[in-house]
């Protein structure tokens, strides 16, 4: 099965914590092994710059699912708090 890069970033809340219980339900909903975490970074806001830093990291998995299964039941997951893709 194929590996799987995810990024993550938020700016909202405690974005660590958040990030934590990210990874362990996307993990589980993809039915995948951690494989690596990145260290968190932070990143200047873009767009409506009167807004706090971005934190940003990225894991990579190997999901039982095939890698586009995987990344769909990610994506759903993000639905489940409130968010803007603009």
């Amino acid at each position: 099965m194929a590996d799987v890069l995810i990024a993550l970033g938020g700016n909202v809340g405690d974005v660590r914590q958040t990030f934590q219980k990210a990874i362990a339900n996307i993990l589980g909903m993809t039915q995948a092994a951690l494989l690596a975490r990145s260290s968190d970074y932070a990143t200047p806001p873009w767009g409506e710059a009167q807004q706090a830093r971005f934190i940003n990291a990225c894991i990579e998995s190997r999901p039982a699912l095939i890698p586009c299964a995987a990344v769909h039941a990610a994506q759903d997951r993000t639905e489940i708090r409130p968010r803007s893709r603009a």
